[in-house]
């Protein structure tokens, strides 16, 4: 096996250095690959091997379109063992949109999970939101809420409410179902600029975030 080998990269080696091309120095090139080769022909094989994996990523990056790309979905669930209320809305970018998506809202109660994001998104979350402690009674089935402004009357009672946020801008309603593309012109368009916090989150895999201890949350992937 080694010397089938050999003697191919020979072959291949020799007629790679008699390409068209500057001549001087052609023989000693080709003598230097074949020792290499005789030498160590696994060292040869591995550099083959990397320069055409490369070729081949290449390849994959930059020449598939993101429809190509099976969606990927982002699960959030309420791992509080308390009655802890979530009301989320989420951001992230759209491969195939090519623009910004922002939408809510979604109510979470304790042990529920929703699935706001089912897309091929560009592997970060952003999400916006409230959360506190609730009064028994006025609870949904953890889908998708829409309006919110008579749910968070029912708020807070135990504790003051928490809010989760961060510095990514994007556009969203304070108390009305939204879906919003783009992150620009929010308040010409009838929205408000709100502040979302990241998550970096897999573009590959499907995740799973879990909330708990409030704003505290763990990732897995599936």
């Amino acid at each position: 096996m080694k010397n089938f080998f050999t003697g191919f990269m020979l072959v291949f080696v020799a007629a790679f250095a008699w390409l068209p091309g500057k001549r001087q120095g052609r023989a000693e090139t080709v003598l230097r690959k074949a020792k290499t080769i005789w030498f160590n022909p696994e060292a040869a094989l591995k550099k083959i091997i990397i320069g055409t994996s490369w070729v081949v990523l290449s390849m994959f990056l930059f020449g598939c379109d993101p429809k190509d790309f099976p969606a990927r979905s982002v699960q959030i669930c309420n791992e509080n063992s308390y009655n802890v209320r979530y009301i989320l809305s989420v951001g992230y970018f759209d491969k195939v949109a090519d623009d910004w998506i922002s939408k809510g809202w979604w109510h979470i109660e304790p042990g529920d999970c929703v699935t706001p994001i089912n897309a091929r998104h560009g592997g970060k979350v952003y999400i916006h939101g409230r959360y506190s402690l609730f009064k028994s009674g006025n609870s949904s089935d953890g889908s998708f809420l829409g309006d919110v402004g008579e749910l968070l009357g029912d708020m807070a009672v135990a504790a003051s409410e928490q809010t989760i946020s961060g510095n990514y801008i994007f556009c969203s309603h304070p108390t009305d179902a939204f879906t919003v593309n783009g992150d620009t012109r929010c308040v010409s368009r009838g929205y408000r600029n709100q502040g979302f916090h990241k998550i970096d989150i897999s573009s590959w895999q499907d995740t799973l975030i879990e909330f708990y201890n409030g704003k505290k949350y763990k990732l897995s992937y599936q």
